[in-house]
């Protein structure tokens, strides 16, 4: 409802967030987005993010945050597309899996992660980081380890809160799907909210409780990847992010 006089124009429909609805942001990486940064060795190409090629000692980061002003979106449901593969690691090297421990599949990199947390330091200073996060740990973390482990890990302020075995199950050697939603808890419900996680279509993750979770303002969304001696193509299509405060569009 829309109410108009000679002085003003007042709508009294409630937000859309009240009504359910949920604003998105949508990277399909034909160009670089805005209000986003790439770091180290990440760059845009071909409609893809290519956060490193099978190449040693790459380090790659895209840091992305929402392009108009909105509430801090303290819940969120991320979904994109990631590649892994590619890569080797030498076949002396100490730390790298055995051929049962990766379900024989081909030595690889070092792995990704997705985070969400204040990161504006390292993107206006062209800090990269990889697999492990920015340093010092703070925000959420969402790690899948591919070299001396296949774990799929969370954390949270630098504290590990779970780690999934994903053996065979993490470095496909495809294009795959993987989804990351928080979804505040609902007081006295029990098992309501929190962190779950699909890998491959996959439920990995369940309503994780965040103690402290305290997503601000200034917080940022990064996917980032790295490799050593152990190399991968690390490559990510299709990023879609929502939430229902994306829709709360205020004036700058």
């Amino acid at each position: 409802t829309t109410l108009v006089n000679s002085n003003r124009v007042l709508c009294t429909s409630p937000p859309l967030a009240a009504l359910g609805g949920r604003g998105e942001l949508y990277f399909d990486f034909t160009e670089q987005p805005n209000s986003s940064a790439l770091l180290g060795s990440a760059l845009v190409m071909d409609g893809v993010l290519i956060l490193t090629q099978p190449v040693a000692y790459q380090v790659g980061v895209f840091v992305a945050r929402p392009h108009m002003h909105v509430p801090p979106p303290t819940a969120f449901d991320a979904s994109f597309e990631v590649l892994v593969g590619g890569g080797s690691a030498r076949a002396d090297d100490d730390v790298r899996l055995s051929m049962w421990a990766r379900d024989y599949e081909p030595l690889s990199g070092m792995g990704f992660a997705f985070c969400f947390a204040p990161l504006d330091g390292e993107a206006y200073a062209g800090l990269p980081y990889g697999e492990a996060g920015p340093e010092p740990a703070r925000g959420l973390r969402v790690s899948m380890l591919t070299h001396s482990s296949r774990l799929l890990e969370v954390a949270y302020d630098g504290t590990v809160l779970s780690r999934v075995p994903m053996g065979g199950d993490l470095r496909i050697l495809s294009w795959t799907r993987m989804r990351i939603a928080y979804a505040e808890t609902t007081e006295g419900a029990v098992g309501s909210g929190g962190l779950s996680i699909w890998y491959d279509d996959v439920p990995r993750v369940r309503n994780l409780t965040i103690a402290g979770w305290a997503a601000g303002a200034g917080w940022s969304w990064s996917l980032s990847a790295s490799t050593s001696d152990a190399t991968d193509a690390h490559w990510v299509d299709n990023l879609v992010i929502s939430s229902a405060n994306l829709s709360l569009v205020t004036p700058p």
